[in-house]
């Protein structure tokens, strides 16, 4: 590959930390960095600014599902357990990273979560001791408390006009004995209620927006964008930079301290393999030449997998009324005018956290709820239907599957094996939680209301069937972690301090880090994961 030479004299080309990658934690990282002035920080991005108008409506993240520009587009290799399909998965190429095109969901996951990542040998890992950080990255509307924070950069409000489906499905959640919860990020998660939501004055808030747009004026930030990592530089057992490629011209860069990688559960590893780090079996083949073995890179990916479950309704108004064609033009221009209607819905309004059987001790399935629904006409085409979905995941997956790069080149995506559904137990909690969510819906709640069931639909009863159809429909909930994992083992990629193992000047900073999945949504802890090795990297310095 071709080399371009570093002029040592040139300040230029030198930097106290480089990172990969302007998403949740990229912007995080970049944004408390550099508050001191002396430390110079370059952040590298793949994709562009983030000016796509889809990205700024609640509702356009439905548009950026499979839009490459601002979206890698990957797809994981046949699934097994799925009826051999392959599964999409949405991941951010832009400035802002997923957070730019996802759900806009505000969860931090429970406490047993962290007490198991500390109780595994990962010291400042538990949830006591993240709190602050929750607190500290958080601004809630709801104004500051023992559990939440104001003046930070994660901006958390109220979920949109409500609907009346969700006050149905709230209603039906409490007469099925949940509690009715007004704080998922409160006391405790279990319950179901309205999720808050990434969302201020009817536009989406990134990582981008309060994060690092403001850090953007300090001169000791330097944004790069359509910069394409090509691989690190190492100096026997230390990096000491990266090249990447911006067009047709190619870079190359020092790190002073660190090079951090921010660039996600994909293309963390993706980057590390590239570079020669990782399991001399995948390498070797390729012709990498191995400059570090690290058998865990790439390994332990971990996804929550979620399935659609449809209730007709008749008489409650969903999107369906909403989405009409004259109904669609005013709420266009009730967005445009005052940032009101429906376009300033996130994903999801409602949901809820359930033990999907007697046998769970804590939640172990979520509900995203949304007014809304669709069926496949005689074209194969999605169309709306008067009627709404609740898409049910298994919070706490068994299942582990891997990312691995198959060419030596970084615009080639890599081979991810979710490998969903592969343990008997998954199967077991997906199918309870399905029929779970089907017994919501056959609540008296919804007596006067109720329509045919759209899916799976009254054929689907014994187990046999539901497990087919979970296998016929599920999808991502887009929530990858775990490739780069935390933890003192053999098959850790970082140590507690988010330090590659066997290596110095190189950390990992993203989802890829998290060694066993949360409870719930990722973004929230993704800016906790930039925000504390950030610290670390201060405390270091001294």
């Amino acid at each position: 590959m071709l080399r371009v030479p570093v002029n040592p004299r040139d300040p230029a080309d030198e930097y106290d930390y480089v990172i990969v990658g302007a998403g949740s934690a990229g912007c995080a990282l970049a944004a408390r960095l550099t508050r001191e002035a002396s430390r110079r920080v370059l952040l590298l991005e793949a994709g562009g600014m983030d000016r796509h108008p889809m990205i700024h409506v609640p509702l356009g993240f439905a548009f950026l599902m499979k839009d490459k520009n601002v979206n890698w587009c990957y797809r994981t290799e046949p699934e097994p357990e799925l009826n051999y399909r392959r599964i999409d998965w949405p991941r951010g190429k832009v400035v802002g990273g997923s957070s730019a095109i996802n759900g806009m969901v505000y969860i931090r996951g429970q406490r047993e979560d962290y007490a198991d990542w500390a109780a595994a040998g990962n010291p400042g890992w538990s949830f006591q001791e993240l709190l602050p950080y929750f607190i500290r990255t958080e601004h809630n509307t709801r104004g500051a408390s023992e559990l939440h924070g104001t003046g930070g950069g994660v901006w958390v409000d109220e979920v949109g006009p409500h609907l009346d489906a969700t006050d149905l499905f709230i209603q039906a959640g409490v007469s099925a004995g949940l509690p009715h919860n007004p704080d998922f990020n409160g006391p405790t998660q279990e319950g179901v209620g309205r999720y808050q939501v990434n969302v201020r004055r009817g536009m989406r808030q990134t990582a981008a927006t309060h994060f690092l747009k403001p850090a953007l004026r300090r001169a000791n930030l330097h944004l790069v964008t359509r910069a394409l990592v090509q691989g690190l530089d190492i100096d026997g057992q230390r990096v000491t930079g990266l090249r990447y490629q911006r067009g047709k011209e190619l870079h190359a860069v020092r790190a002073r301290t660190a090079v951090v990688l921010c660039g996600g559960t994909i293309n963390s590893p993706q980057l590390l393999e590239l570079s020669g780090i990782g399991q001399p079996g995948v390498l070797e083949p390729l012709g990498i030449r191995v400059r570090h073995a690290l058998p865990g890179v790439g390994e332990n990916l971990q996804d929550h997998l979620t399935v659609n479950v449809q209730q007709g309704l008749r008489d409650a108004r969903t999107f369906f009324e909403e989405a009409a064609p004259l109904a669609l033009l005013g709420n266009i221009l009730r967005w445009a005018v005052r940032r009101e209607g429906l376009l300033v819905h996130p994903a999801c309004q409602g949901g809820a956290f359930f033990r999907s059987s007697a046998d769970a001790t804590r939640p172990d399935s979520q509900i995203h709820f949304t007014p809304a629904a669709g069926r496949t006409d005689a074209r194969g085409n999605m169309v709306t239907a008067p009627g709404t979905t609740a898409t049910v995941c298994h919070l706490r997956p068994e299942s582990r599957g891997s990312v691995h790069i198959r060419a030596a080149q970084p615009d080639y995506a890599p081979a991810i094996r979710a490998n969903y559904l592969s343990t008997s137990a998954d199967r077991r909690a997906t199918i309870d939680a399905v029929r779970w969510v089907r017994e919501l819906f056959a609540s008296p709640v919804f007596d006067h209301f109720r329509d045919a069931e759209i899916r799976p639909g009254r054929h689907c009863q014994t187990d046999a069937e539901v497990l087919e159809f979970i296998r016929q429909e599920a999808q991502s909930v887009y929530h990858p972690v775990g490739t780069c994992a935390m933890g003192h083992d053999e098959n850790a990629v970082v140590d507690h301090r988010l330090r590659v193992h066997g290596l110095e000047g190189l950390r990992v900073a993203d989802a890829s880090v998290i060694p066993a999945i949360i409870s719930g949504n990722t973004h929230a802890l993704c800016c906790v994961i930039g925000d504390k090795a950030a610290d670390m990297l201060v405390e270091d310095e001294a």
